[in-house]
């Protein structure tokens, strides 16, 4: 706990650092329980972000983006989330290429 200033009340500053490990493990969990032609579905493709320097490349990223969220009713939160990774992933594909 850390000292503040004195301005009539009792109360202290807390700080904290804290780890979440959860899309590691979640990952190491999900390749554990699959078999190698499943594995290969797991593996997302890297895309070259350092293209997302240039101004041009940034907008048409922006815009492939907005183009493909669109609006849609979705009956859960599941399927929006999927829609929304999806989408993040043909925008990213399409706009600033794979590392290979």
């Amino acid at each position: 706990m850390f000292r503040g200033l004195t301005v009539g009340s009792d109360h202290y500053l807390v700080n904290a650092k804290i780890l979440f490990t959860y899309g590691k493990n979640f990952a190491n969990e999900l390749k554990e329980n699959k078999t190698e032609g499943e594995l290969e579905l797991l593996q997302l493709p890297e895309y070259n972000i350092d293209s997302l320097r240039d101004e041009s490349t940034s907008f048409l990223y922006k815009r492939r983006l907005d183009e493909k969220l669109g609006e849609s009713n979705f009956e859960s939160t599941e399927e929006f989330y999927q829609h929304i990774v999806k989408c993040i992933h043909q925008a990213a594909k399409e706009a600033l290429g794979e590392k290979f």
